[in-house]
C-alpha cells in the first residue's frame, strides 16, 4: 500500500509546473555571485576558486532553502485546494504512509 501512495506522488507531480523554479532560481545566485566576484576581485584573489565559493555562498545561503521551499509547498498543495485533504484522510491509506510518500518525494525529486 506504501508503494502505491509513492506512485500517487509521482503521478501528481509527473506534469507539475514546479521545474520553473529550479530553473530560473538557480540563474539568479549565479548572477549575483558574479556580480559580487567582480566587484571585490581585489580582495578576492583565487579567480576561479574565489568565483566558485561566490557561487556556492549565495546558491547555498540565500537560493537553495527557497527552492526547497517552494518544492515542499508544491507538493502539499494540491491537498489543499479543493478541500481535498479530506479526501486524503478518509481513503484507506495510513496518515503515516501520506506523510512519509511526502517525504520522500521531496527528498528524491
Amino acid at each position: 500500500m506504501f508503494l502505491q501512495t509513492l506512485r500517487a506522488e509521482r503521478l501528481k507531480l509527473h506534469h507539475s509546473p514546479v521545474w520553473l523554479a529550479f530553473l530560473i532560481l538557480p540563474i539568479l545566485p549565479a548572477i549575483m555571485g558574479t556580480f559580487n566576484y567582480l566587484q571585490n576581485i581585489g580582495i578576492l584573489q583565487d579567480q576561479w576558486y574565489s568565483l566558485w565559493t561566490q557561487h556556492t555562498l549565495f546558491t547555498c545561503y540565500f537560493f537553495l532553502p527557497a527552492t526547497i521551499g517552494i518544492y515542499c509547498s508544491y507538493l502539499c498543495r494540491l491537498e489543499h485546494t479543493n478541500h481535498n485533504w479530506n479526501a486524503v484522510m478518509t481513503a484507506p491509506v495510513p496518515v503515516s504512509y501520506v506523510y512519509i510518500a511526502k517525504l520522500i518525494s521531496a527528498w528524491l525529486y
